[in-house]
C-alpha cells in the first residue's frame, strides 16, 4: 500500500470513529443537551464544575421553576425537599459570584423560572475567577466528543466500580451528600480564630458587580429574587464582626431592590441556629439536621411572597 492509499484510509477511519463516538454521546445524553428532558432525572457522578454549567443550558431550566445558587454553604441543600417550588440547586463547592452567575444566566434565559435563591456568604465574594475555565458556550460542543467527555466516562466509570468514588455525589436535584464529620467544636473555634488573624475579609469589586449584573438579569426576566446571609455559627460570626462584616453586608445589601426578599440567619428570629452547634458538620458547612432547618424557612419565604 502506497503512503497516499495509507493517509485516505486513516483519515477515514478515523472520521467514522469520530462520528461513532459523536451518535454514541448523543444516545447516551448525560447532560440533557440533545434529545428529549423533560421529565428527565440526571444525577451528577463526576466532574461537579462542567457538569452543572451543561445542565444549566436545559436540564435545569426545561424541568425546575427556581434555582438556588451559592457556596459549599448552601451546595448540600436538598432543594428535592422544598414544596412551593420546584428548586434546583446550582451552587458550587468554593464558588464565586461569576461562577454562580454564568450558570443562572443561562437557566434565567432559557426557562421560565418564578424565583432565583442566594445563599449569601463573604467566600462568594472574595475573588471572581473561573476555578474552572470550561465553564463557556464551547463546552456545549465538547459534550459532543472531547477528552472531556472521555475523561469524563473514565470517572464515572470508576466511580461506579467503586474504584475511585468521590467523596461527594449530587442528585437529580443539584445537592450533595452530607458526610457527618462529628463534633465540629474544635473546628469552628480554629476557624474563628483563624478569621481573628485576617487584616479584613477579602472583598473582590468584579465579584460584586457579577452579582450586581445577575441580580438585574432576573429582574429584567421577571423573576422573583430571595437572598439569605448564611448562619454563621456563633464564634465565626463574632470573630467576622471583628473585621469588616458590617462592610461586606451592606455592600451586600445594596445590590437588592425593595421588591426581593432578603433575610439574615444570623440575626433574630434565627440567632438560636449559630448557637446550636449541632447545626453544623465542619467550621460552617451544614449537618443533616441544620438543612431540615434552612429548608423549610426557605420554603416558608418562597410560599409567603411568590
Amino acid at each position: 500500500m502506497d503512503f497516499r492509499k495509507f493517509y485516505w484510509r486513516s483519515l477515514a477511519s478515523a472520521a467514522i470513529l469520530a462520528t461513532i463516538f459523536i451518535l454514541f454521546n448523543v444516545y447516551m445524553d448525560e447532560f440533557g443537551l440533545f434529545r428529549e428532558v423533560k421529565g428527565r432525572s440526571i444525577a451528577i457522578p463526576v466532574s461537579e464544575r462542567a457538569s452543572k454549567y451543561l445542565l444549566s443550558l436545559r436540564y435545569v431550566p426545561t424541568n425546575f421553576d427556581g434555582i438556588l445558587i451559592g457556596p459549599s454553604l448552601s451546595v448540600q441543600l436538598d432543594t428535592g425537599k422544598l414544596h412551593t417550588l420546584n428548586v434546583y440547586n446550582l451552587s458550587l463547592f468554593g464558588a464565586n459570584a461569576n461562577e454562580l452567575k454564568i450558570m443562572a444566566e443561562n437557566t434565567i434565559k432559557k426557562g421560565k423560572l418564578k424565583a432565583v435563591i442566594i445563599c449569601l456568604d463573604p467566600y462568594v465574594f472574595h475573588d471572581s475567577s473561573l476555578k474552572d475555565t470550561r465553564m463557556q458556550p464551547e463546552m456545549y460542543r465538547a459534550a459532543l466528543g472531547s477528552t472531556f467527555t472521555l475523561d469524563y466516562y473514565n470517572e464515572k466509570l470508576s466511580s461506579h466500580f467503586n474504584k475511585s468514588k468521590p467523596a461527594f455525589q449530587f442528585n437529580d436535584h443539584g445537592a450533595a451528600n452530607i458526610i457527618p464529620f462529628g463534633d465540629p467544636h474544635v473546628a469552628i473555634s480554629a476557624f474563628a480564630n483563624n478569621i481573628k488573624k485576617l487584616p479584613r475579609l477579602p472583598i473582590d469589586p468584579q465579584a460584586m458587580e457579577a452579582m450586581k449584573e445577575l441580580i438585574t438579569f432576573a429582574h429584567q426576566h421577571g423573576v422573583k429574587v430571595f437572598a439569605f446571609y448564611y448562619p454563621l455559627p456563633k464564634e465565626v460570626y463574632e470573630a467576622m464582626n471583628e473585621k469588616n462584616y458590617k462592610e461586606y453586608q451592606t455592600k451586600v445589601g445594596a445590590l437588592f431592590d425593595k421588591n426581593d426578599v432578603v433575610w439574615d440567619f444570623n440575626l433574630e428570629p434565627y440567632k438560636y441556629f449559630g448557637e446550636n452547634y449541632n447545626n453544623y458538620n465542619d467550621h460552617e458547612h451544614i449537618s443533616i439536621a441544620g438543612a431540615e432547618v434552612l429548608l423549610k424557612e426557605i420554603d416558608k419565604q418562597l410560599s409567603e411572597h411568590l
